[in-house]
């Protein structure tokens, strides 16, 4: 069903001025590069999906999707539950998935879902889910770690290109059916002290909103770059450190994401704008805001993680070799990022890198292709906010 609430209708003829202004003046703001990425701009309100109703999760219009990794001795286990008719499939024959059913209260008691493992909630942004940049490269990292339960939010359908401003608009139809998840979870028995919601850019908004709609606290919250455009500067429309226990924040780019301090802990890479192994890509901006992903993914190996140093002033680099960072560690000085970092953690963290983080080469032995310096090979795949 398509909706065209008259908030956004104000909300949109205000976007398409800008619009028309930067188009007169011959250049692309980043609302502009928002809304089209690149996709045809002749497209009206009523070709985007914008949803007021609450029953999204009953529909089946948002998905959660859980993975777990196959242990050594459960090879006939992914047979045995097929069987079972329980909507399972596996991937690459080590992985399980299965899409969650809330309306089971025993579901995830008998699905392949471990007790003994920490659990990540991926939340995807604009532009939806994907097998490379950002939510696959995440989902992959953390089930070759082998100590997760994952479980990925795929929202697709209310986040389409180039649908950006009905993207904003959906994410607290998203965030209330987020929040019947945690509160699924919790009902079933999961320790939310051991749970994580890791939102990529819109995505990351979603897990802070989505605490508008508990009775209780999220543990942790680890924002990548949340989204700038178009985002209300009202706290409960967005992410801040009022919204869970522990609130981390990547930051990577200016345009589409956020420079300002959000989290308890904040980390800026390279200032938080644009990255230096994103210089000369098609979109700079779009291929830094994407790496925040690729920072994250090599935080949950112990061998990949960085670590940021006190910041001189808010945003301002420090040039120092991260090598030496890694060597002295153990002064409150410096701080590791993403999920290593500890609750507690507090400050503003800068992080100074030339390579591309999480790049999988001869170097790297762990990593994703997609996250190597940007060609016009790989990407296409990056037009995902």
């Amino acid at each position: 069903m398509i909706r065209s609430p008259n908030n956004m209708i104000y909300v949109l003829l205000i976007t398409l001025i800008s619009l028309s202004q930067a188009a007169r003046r011959g250049g692309n703001g980043p609302i502009q590069e928002a809304l089209s990425l690149g996709q045809s701009s002749n497209i009206t309100r009523d070709d985007c999906i914008w949803r007021m109703d609450t029953d999204v999760c009953s529909k089946g219009i948002i998905k959660f999707m859980l993975y777990t990794k196959i242990s050594n001795n459960s090879e006939n286990l992914c047979d045995e539950q097929r069987s079972d008719n329980r909507n399972i499939t596996c991937e690459n024959n080590d992985v399980r998935e299965a899409e969650i059913d809330m309306n089971s209260p025993a579901w995830l008691h008998s699905s392949s879902w471990n007790p003994s493992y920490e659990t990540v909630v991926l939340v995807h942004g604009y532009g939806g889910t994907s097998d490379y940049l950002p939510t696959g490269i995440l989902k992959d990292a953390y089930l070759r770690n082998s100590s997760y339960n994952v479980i990925v939010a795929d929202w697709g359908v209310l986040a389409k290109l180039p649908c950006y401003i009905a993207a904003v608009h959906n994410m607290k139809v998203v965030a209330k059916c987020l929040a019947e998840l945690f509160t699924f979870m919790r009902q079933s028995g999961v320790d939310m002290q051991k749970t994580t919601c890791v939102g990529h850019s819109l995505g990351a908004h979603v897990c802070g909103v989505t605490s508008n709609f508990l009775k209780f606290r999220i543990h942790k919250i680890i924002g990548l770059d949340p989204a700038k455009p178009l985002i209300p500067n009202a706290l409960k429309s967005r992410l801040d450190s009022g919204d869970a226990d522990m609130v981390q924040v990547l930051h990577t780019s200016s345009n589409y994401g956020d420079l300002k301090k959000i989290g308890h802990v904040d980390f800026y890479f390279n200032g938080g704008r644009i990255q230096p192994f994103c210089i000369n890509a098609t979109d700079e901006e779009l291929c830094s805001h994407m790496r925040s992903v690729c920072y994250m993914a090599e935080s949950i190996f112990s061998s990949n993680v960085r670590f940021g140093t006190k910041c001189k002033r808010r945003n301002v680099m420090i040039d120092e070799d991260p090598k030496g960072i890694l060597n002295r560690m153990g002064s409150a000085h410096f701080m590791p990022v993403g999920q290593p970092t500890p609750t507690g953690a507090v400050g503003t963290y800068c992080i100074s890198n030339v390579e591309a983080p999480f790049c999988l080469n001869e170097k790297n032995l762990i990593g994703s292709p997609y996250c190597c310096k940007p060609t016009s090979s790989v990407n296409k795949p990056s037009l995902i906010l």
